[in-house]
């Protein structure tokens, strides 16, 4: 549904649209980050299927996810490790804790 909405926006906006010249122009990253989506999607399936519930699920995500984040900034795009950042995955990590033991 998303790529046959992108479509229809992509011809509605852009009257001089070429779809096959704008593919051309993509990169890796816009493949990757659509195999990533994909993935993302399909692992909430998963895990409402095994039983999580809606409420905790995202939240274990988001903590992963933003501690994940702060790794590859670090590591693939040399971003600095803030204290505000180390603090954020500090609190994330307290989070998660306090969800394990309710």
């Amino acid at each position: 549904m998303g790529a046959a909405a992108s479509a229809v926006l992509y011809f509605v906006l852009r009257s001089d649209g070429n779809l096959l010249k704008e593919f051309g122009k993509l990169n890796w990253t816009s493949f990757v980050l659509g195999i990533v989506i994909v993935g993302l999607e399909a692992g909430w399936i998963y895990a409402y299927k095994a039983g999580w519930q809606v409420s905790t699920g995202f939240i274990i995500q988001s903590a992963f996810l933003a501690t994940a984040l702060l790794i590859v900034g670090f590591w693939l795009y040399h971003e600095a490790l803030t204290w505000n950042k180390l603090a954020g995955v500090a609190i994330c990590l307290v989070g998660l804790l306090f969800i394990n033991y309710r």
